[in-house]
């Protein structure tokens, strides 16, 4: 697996299927962006169709030339592709990804003129163990496009981060659930459930486990 190449692909601006596949594709990947897996465990692992999968993969390779693939093992009947992430030796930053085809119409075959560089999602390369990367990248997502912020600093990012741990005790779930209800609730900070006040973490949990209960029974 390898996050460095996940990361980036969080990043691209391509679309949610194509999205899907290749982060698929970097958590089967080395570093340096060689995959091996076969397209009906792809088909699984992004609960997708087979034939979706195939046509997906035909748009990176044709449409974004992002993913390259050659036949391996056809002598001894095992067909699966081995998979190269062109990407994978970019500059680590926000990738914009444009479509051949689109490009060809709006530029009349000329070079496209270079796009200004965009502030990268997050300031940080790791993470703290017990954050929700998704949920976080989430809450990233919806503060820039939505109230126009990002971190500035690794140092302010990481602070959020781990206050965000502390109330939630590390509980990577309760941090998801926080965060999603922030989302819908428009809040410009993470706010969770009934105790969210209270400085007593494990009281916080308390709580949540309480919302947790009720829902069930």
């Amino acid at each position: 697996m390898s996050v460095k190449l996940m990361s980036k692909v969080w990043r691209m601006t391509v679309p949610t299927t194509e999205k899907i596949v290749l982060l698929a594709l970097a958590d089967w990947a080395s570093d340096d962006g060689v995959a091996y897996p076969r397209q009906c465990t792809l088909a699984i692992k992004c609960s997708l169709a087979e034939r979706t999968i195939r046509k997906t993969l035909k748009a990176l390779r044709d449409e974004y030339s992002l993913v390259e693939w050659e036949q391996r093992g056809a002598e001894t009947g095992n067909r699966s592709n081995t998979y190269f992430l062109l990407f994978a030796s970019e500059e680590d930053q926000p990738i914009v990804v444009e479509k051949k085809e689109r490009l060809k119409r709006a530029t009349g075959n000329k070079k496209p003129e270079t796009r200004p560089k965009t502030k990268p999602l997050s300031q940080l390369t790791t993470y703290p163990d017990q954050l929700n990367y998704e949920a976080w990248i989430s809450w990233l997502e919806y503060k820039r496009d939505e109230h126009r912020f990002t971190f500035k600093t690794e140092k302010t990012e990481l602070t959020a981060i781990n206050k965000l741990i502390k109330d939630t005790s590390g509980n990577q779930q309760m941090q998801a659930d926080w965060i999603e209800n922030s989302i819908a609730n428009g809040y410009k900070g993470i706010f969770g459930g009934r105790n969210v006040n209270s400085n007593n973490a494990a009281a916080d949990q308390a709580s949540y486990f309480d919302q947790l209960n009720e829902r069930v029974f």
